[in-house]
C-alpha cells in the first residue's frame, strides 16, 4: 500500500483527488427519460389518425413511386396515405399515377 502512495505522489499534480461519485441515482434518471420520451411518443402518434400499419406503409413510400407500388399505395389521392407532394408530378392531387403516353 505504501508503494501506490508513493506511486501517486510522484505522478499525479498536487491536489488532485480521485473524482467523486455522481449524486444522481442513474435508475432515476433513466425511468424519468422513459416515462418522458413515452409520453412524447405517444403525443406524437396520438395526431394521426391511420393506422399504425397504415402509417409504417405510408412512410415506407417515401423514396419513389415504386416504393408507394410495392406497399401496395399507389396511386394515391392528396390526403391519402402513400401521397407525397415529390410523387405527384402534375399537381393534379394524384400521386404515382399511371402516365400513357401518346405517340404522334
Amino acid at each position: 500500500m505504501g508503494d501506490s502512495r508513493r506511486w501517486r505522489r510522484r505522478w499525479e499534480p498536487h491536489g488532485w483527488r480521485p473524482p467523486k461519485p455522481p449524486r444522481a441515482d442513474y435508475a432515476l434518471v433513466a425511468a424519468i427519460s422513459a416515462l418522458v420520451g413515452a409520453t412524447l411518443c405517444w403525443a406524437i402518434l396520438c395526431q394521426f389518425t391511420w393506422h399504425p400499419l397504415t402509417l409504417f406503409k405510408h412512410i415506407a413510400a417515401f423514396p419513389d413511386c415504386s416504393a408507394a407500388r410495392a406497399v401496395s399505395l399507389a396511386p394515391a389521392l392528396r390526403g391519402q396515405p402513400g401521397y407525397w407532394p415529390r410523387h405527384d408530378a402534375d399537381n393534379d392531387g394524384i400521386a404515382c399515377e399511371n402516365f400513357h403516353r401518346i405517340s404522334n
